[in-house]
């Protein structure tokens, strides 16, 4: 009897005692997983920033000088197009109706021979652009080779395009458009067009709180012209761990058919396509990182998960070697008691201590979970503080007593709290559960802290908000 007893409870120490190391290698590969995820997002991230500079860099020249030739233009977006993953770089000017036949004349002296403006017929074909008050032509693009297509469409005249223009001119912001089909080839891979209007300068007299732009002033958009296939293979490069662990998918999130995969790396891997997804595709698996990613005014969300190599690379094997020992372990201390009867109480000694080191651990985990390496607070629906650890209060740098009284609409800075209170009251209103944004914080000493923020909201069985974890 007493042989079965300690051979039970042998195996069931070897089973917590495995279940424990397999629990901390997953733990320790979901930390090696996350680094790896947050580096590859943020390189991402990272292309984006890089395209919207260029576009703002590229604006601000047309802003600086009304006259702009092919030489110019070649000598200063040329370098861009080189920097970045965008495919093509271009100029859409405002051609009024009534400037059209002089404004085509000039370009052919210009050297732009045979150039008119033009849009595609009902059966495809080309045919001169007629019937609006205003047209936008592509007149300048970079790299030229492969792009010279291009030049002369009219992009008013095509609904997903002209939707995106007056999206821009209406809001004076960078938008973008949907996936579209260039004309150009890029190996039947579609594009995002990334839009960003220039207006004529205008007095202080004649400046207006209104966010968006005066088309009386309108000059044109600079367009950016981006394969996202391309973007994120190039933009996975620049880490130096092997691609191949993992799979990265870009998904659209306000897509008008759900959410939509726009490019996934590597695009081979399981013969993924461009497709619309559901929400199951969104299921926490055991290792994803969902980062969301805000890019001129679209939602999108990168979705990273690891491969089988990721798995073969990074193996959990000590909770193996743990099992098979504490099998043997037991098998001796079976066969020990079968001939000392005296050692029941060693056994029981053994118990204790490991019961002991079981809760040491369980409370060495606790003290890590709430030391916290990142500010982590409960807000409640009114703003105010639930409750948050340590360490948000050395990010904010209030003692907790002050923190406690105040709301965090209190602490934010003025010119970032429109946007975080737009957010938050879409979530009380039911049409989001998360959101992140950069924010900037005013410390109780006056200084400014700048922070990422993602808030997400817990909900109630109805579907109502209960607080929200920030």
């Amino acid at each position: 009897i007493e042989m079965v007893q300690v051979g039970i409870l042998g195996l069931a120490l070897t089973i917590a005692a495995t279940l424990l190391v397999l629990e901390a290698e997953n733990r320790e590969r979901g930390v090696f997983f996350q680094r790896l995820a947050d580096a590859h997002a943020s390189n991402i991230r990272e292309a984006f920033s890089d395209i919207r500079a260029a576009l703002s860099a590229l604006t601000q020249f047309y802003q600086a000088s009304l006259q702009i030739d092919r030489s110019e233009f070649h000598t200063f977006a040329a370098p861009l197009a080189k920097a970045t993953t965008v495919h093509a770089y271009t100029w859409i000017p405002r051609v009024p109706a009534t400037d059209l036949p002089g404004f085509e004349a000039e370009a052919r002296r210009q050297g732009m021979s045979d150039f008119a403006i033009w849009e595609y017929s009902a059966q495809g074909g080309r045919v001169p652009v007629s019937g609006r008050a205003d047209y936008y032509p592509v007149y300048r693009v970079e790299p030229h080779t492969d792009n010279e297509v291009a030049l002369g469409f009219d992009l008013g005249s095509e609904p997903i395009r002209r939707a995106a223009l007056e999206a821009a001119l209406r809001t004076g912001l960078i938008t973008t458009t949907p996936l579209v089909t260039l004309m150009q080839e890029t190996g039947s891979q579609p594009a995002m067009l990334v839009l960003q209007p220039v207006f004529m300068p205008t007095l202080p007299m004649q400046e207006s709180a209104s966010a968006g732009g005066d088309a009386r002033r309108l000059r044109g958009f600079v367009l950016g012209v981006v394969l996202l296939q391309t973007l994120l293979d190039h933009a996975l490069l620049r880490g130096t761990h092997d691609t191949n662990e993992i799979v990265v998918d870009l998904i659209d999130l306000m897509a008008a058919d759900g959410p939509t995969l726009l490019a996934a790396h590597p695009h081979d891997y399981e013969s993924r396509h461009i497709e619309a997804i559901t929400v199951a595709d969104f299921k926490q698996r055991e290792f994803q990182a969902v980062n969301s990613l805000f890019t001129f005014s679209r939602a999108q969300a990168v979705v990273i998960h690891p491969t089988p190599l990721f798995y073969a690379t990074h193996p959990a094997r000590a909770s193996w070697l743990t099992g098979f020992a504490g099998l043997l372990l037991t098998a001796a201390l079976a066969t020990f008691v079968g001939f000392l009867r005296n050692r029941h109480a060693m056994l029981e000694q053994q118990v204790q201590t490991r019961t002991a080191a079981l809760q040491e651990s369980e409370e060495q985990f606790r003290s890590y979970y709430e030391l916290g390496l990142i500010g982590m607070a409960i807000t409640s629906l009114t703003k105010g503080w639930v409750q948050f650890n340590d360490r948000l209060c050395q990010i904010l740098g209030y003692p907790r007593t002050e923190l406690a009284v105040r709301t965090w609409a209190e602490i934010t800075h003025p010119d970032d709290l429109a946007a975080d209170v737009t957010q938050f009251n879409r979530i009380l209103a039911g049409e989001m559960d998360s959101y992140t944004l950069d924010k900037r914080f005013i410390r109780q000493d006056g200084g400014i802290v700048h922070t990422v923020l993602s808030v997400r909201c817990v909900r109630n069985p109805d579907g109502s908000p209960r607080h929200l974890v920030v």
